[in-house]
């Protein structure tokens, strides 16, 4: 039984907050270590709830921002510093937005936008809600084309 928790715990990934990390040549490191981080680094806002979670594995990034609802705001993976490979933006309610595939931190290939779908009987209660969602992400797009990474188009709002 002792065994099989050792195993266990030695499976799951390291934990370990943000700034307990150090950078060195492009990689992430824990405090007195010379092997690169594999694991998990996370930050939580002041309210205690998890604002950003870093994967890494052999010291390199992938990122995963959320809101402040928690749910899921964007996912991005680096590598050597710059947006490689795929990045995912999402709706605050968690719906998929968009994503990119990138390469050196520019696209590459196709790029895929997805429109909010309100398959409920829309009241206008529920209509402000989804637009001011929307606006939220409309807002972060246009924060994200200011810093000149890849954007994800214009967003549509279906109302069904």
């Amino acid at each position: 039984l002792i065994l099989s928790l050792v195993l266990l715990a030695s499976c799951s990934p390291k934990e370990v907050p943000i700034d307990m990390l150090v950078e060195m040549q492009g990689l992430k490191y824990t405090f007195n270590s010379d092997t690169p981080f594999t694991g998990i680094s996370f930050e939580n806002d002041e309210n205690g709830q998890l604002q950003t979670k870093e994967h890494y594995k052999d010291g390199k990034l992938q990122i995963e921002e959320n809101y402040e609802n928690g749910q899921l705001d964007q996912r991005r993976n680096y590598k050597d510093g710059k947006q490689e490979g795929l990045y995912e933006l999402y709706y605050p309610n968690g719906q998929l937005a968009g994503r990119v595939n990138l390469k050196d931190g520019k696209l590459d290939g196709l790029r895929e936008d997805y429109a909010v779908v309100v398959t409920e009987e829309v009241t206008e209660e529920v209509t402000e809600e989804v637009t001011e969602e929307v606006t939220e992400v409309v807002n972060v797009e246009v924060q994200l084309r200011a810093s000149k990474v890849a954007t994800l188009g214009t967003l549509l709002l279906l109302l069904g």
